[in-house]
């Protein structure tokens, strides 16, 4: 059983620049992939969706799934990778079509990941992040979220997080880090607030959205969509 979704963002990098990225899959989440002969079929499905996009992330990234990805249009057209597959919910990856580098990790943070990526001339970080629910381990969750909030202002600006917070945007300490940090969720602000990203492998209808784009300063986001993925 895999529950699924994908969340595309478009966004003109630069306060005034019209240099405009592809489209970001935020938060692209597959959980549970079935291990096996089905893992292929699972993956292949979902991202043809994205196969055309410049950059992708990916939390909750296995071994097995990031094989299945290597074997994928998308292992084909996006050849520059950065990739930290784990057990259960610990796995990163970034994958991109233009060239990009591992840049130095955020201090303080055990489950994020940074990335540069070159864009006309001039460098973008992407950073995927997923720290445990604060409903289990609400020291981890503050940890970590400190640590990014505590990271360098000049780096934030030109930041693009994909972060899933395992809170919503009404949870006041989210509502903080953000104002603390200096980045712009990208549902809020597009008017796209009350959209849901979980749960999506329940019985259960999602109900609430866990997983946020985050911008910073000199990365405006200009369209933002959200797809459901059988």
């Amino acid at each position: 059983q895999s529950g699924q979704f994908l969340t595309s963002v478009r966004t003109h990098y630069g306060p005034g620049s019209s240099t405009e990225l592809r489209r970001y899959p935020f938060g692209h989440r597959f959980q549970h992939v079935r291990q096996g002969p089905h893992i292929g079929t699972t993956a292949l499905g979902h991202i043809r969706l994205a196969a055309a996009l410049t950059a992708q992330t990916l939390s909750e990234l296995t071994h097995e799934f990031a094989d299945a990805i290597a074997a994928s249009p998308i292992g084909a057209s996006h050849l520059y990778t950065l990739l930290r597959p784990g057990r259960a919910a610990v796995g990163l990856g970034i994958w991109s079509r233009r060239p990009l580098r591992e840049t130095e990790q955020i201090t303080g943070t055990t489950m994020t990941l940074a990335a540069a990526i070159a864009v006309e001339g001039r460098t973008m970080r992407v950073v995927l992040s997923h720290p445990l629910p604060p409903l289990f381990n609400e020291a981890h969750w503050t940890s970590e979220i400190a640590a990014i909030t505590d990271d360098d202002p000049a780096s934030l600006a030109d930041t693009a997080l994909v972060a899933d917070t395992n809170v919503s945007y009404f949870h006041p300490p989210y509502r903080r880090f953000l104002d603390r940090a200096g980045l712009t969720d990208v549902h809020h602000e597009l008017g796209k607030g009350l959209s849901f990203s979980w749960p999506t492998d329940e019985s259960v209808p999602p109900f609430v959205r866990l997983d946020h784009a985050l911008v910073g300063a000199n990365v405006t986001a200009t369209a933002i969509e959200d797809f459901d993925m059988p």
